[in-house]
């Protein structure tokens, strides 16, 4: 293709070697200093409510809700329940309030993007 009449070889050769040279990008420190894009930040409680945070290393996942109990992992808990050093503060319909001291962490049940409702006549 270079043989072609009006191409510069020499042109495309220096673009092809500036490829091989090292690039400098963000440190390693910069770079995990960078806010996940995957967990936006939440608004802040207005006064006198408690405001929930986002544990990522929180492993419980939501399995179910049934009256006044709910399925965390492959165990069923009541309000004042413990798992951990979290207790079961509150359950609503569609999920369950969890407390480490000032620590709270709401588990919300979804599938997909539809909430999971059971009804029975």
């Amino acid at each position: 293709m270079c043989n072609a009449e009006g191409i510069d070889k020499k042109l495309y050769d220096d673009k092809f070697n500036t490829l091989g040279k090292p690039r400098i990008g963000l440190s390693d420190d910069k770079i995990t200093a960078l806010k996940d894009p995957f967990y936006p930040l939440k608004p802040k409680a207005k006064e006198g409510e408690a405001q929930v945070v986002v544990d990522k290393t929180f492993d419980l996942q939501l399995r179910g809700i049934l009256g006044d109990k709910v399925k965390l992992n492959e165990a069923w808990y009541e309000i004042g329940d413990y798992i951990g050093s979290y207790q079961v503060v509150e359950i609503k319909e569609n999920s369950v309030l969890v407390a480490d001291g000032d620590n709270k962490i709401e588990l919300k049940m979804n599938q997909g993007k539809k909430n999971v409702i059971i009804s029975y006549k």
